[in-house]
């Protein structure tokens, strides 16, 4: 087990990274948080291009941080190696993916879909355990096994082929659309809210919050309460630039945030004036999400607004 003691292991079987790993680790993942903040400033949120990379990226840094004992470290170079290439392989020929369907499915995708797959599942067990995984091999059982369950719970099963093409090459595969909310969106939000905890901008909400609502009657409600609608606040003015451009998602989401920031109002209210100002935000944020791209959406918004106020 190298030449690390028993009790120096994770609670997953993997041994920490060394000094000299770690600083190799730290500026992988430099590399990484800038990718995705250059690709948010350059407006290609929601390409295939960044969700391969956000997902390459993602598995590399958790087979780098959590490496196996030394004498097992060949097949941690042997993953992170058939990472790449698979991750490249998306990366290159992401135009051609785009546009793929179950026959044009070459025997090199078959290949690489299949050890991204075993990596994915490894970084997994590596980071969440064993669990995690059980939970995935029912699910994958489920969908390969089908034609073997009986009642109203069968279906007619998919085949591994089929499997690991709508895995790697699918439009709901492990870059659709999940990965790239997780690439677009909460992979910034969690690189800003570490860039404020770095900062100490973030014990400043709490320390405003406990000033205000520190002495009051239900103060450590009014405590996190004050403090997430500080937070709140902070991320709604960040989304207006997204509500300045022409692009889809990014409105969508603008349009979410100040929902979310009417909600917070609604829960601070203190009377039934502010109250309905929060609700009445909520709901004409929530009528621009369902209807934003419709030419008539701010009209009808507009309307929606006058009748319910």
């Amino acid at each position: 087990m190298g030449d690390l003691a028993p009790e120096e292991l994770t609670a997953t079987g993997e041994h920490p990274p060394r000094s000299s790993s770690m600083q190799f680790l730290l500026v992988l993942a430099a590399l990484w948080v800038l990718f995705h903040l250059v690709a948010a400033g350059s407006g290609v949120t929601g390409s295939h291009v960044l969700r391969s990379v956000h997902l390459g990226g993602a598995i590399i840094l958790t087979l780098c941080y959590k490496p196996l004992a030394r004498s097992w470290r060949w097949i941690d170079a042997l993953l992170i190696l058939a990472v790449i290439v698979s991750t490249l392989y998306l990366v290159v020929r992401s135009d051609a993916i785009l546009l793929s369907n179950w026959f044009t499915y070459l025997w090199p995708e078959r290949i690489l879909g299949a050890v991204l797959f075993v990596s994915l599942i490894e970084a997994v067990r590596r980071a969440l355990g064993w669990g995690f995984v059980a939970l995935i091999t029912v699910f994958v059982g489920y969908a390969v096994l089908g034609s073997w369950i009986p009642g109203v719970f069968g279906h007619r099963g998919l085949s591994l082929d089929r499997l690991i093409f709508s895995f790697y090459l699918g439009s709901q595969g492990v870059t659709g659309m999940l990965i790239g909310i997780s690439a677009s969106i909460v992979a910034l939000f969690l690189i800003f809210g570490e860039i404020l905890n770095a900062s100490g901008a973030g014990n400043t909400f709490i320390n405003v919050a406990l000033r205000i609502g520190g002495r009051l009657r239900g103060g450590a409600g009014m405590v996190a309460v004050i403090g997430s609608a500080a937070f709140a606040l902070l991320v709604t003015i960040y989304s207006l630039r997204a509500m300045a451009g022409n692009y889809w998602e990014g409105k969508f989401y603008a349009y979410l945030t100040w929902a979310l920031g009417g909600a917070c109002i609604v829960g601070l209210a203190g009377n039934l004036l502010v109250l309905l100002v929060g609700w009445e935000l909520v709901t004409l944020m929530l009528f621009l999400m369902i209807n934003q791209g419709r030419d008539n959406a701010k009209s009808g918004a507009a309307k929606t607004y006058g009748i319910l106020g």
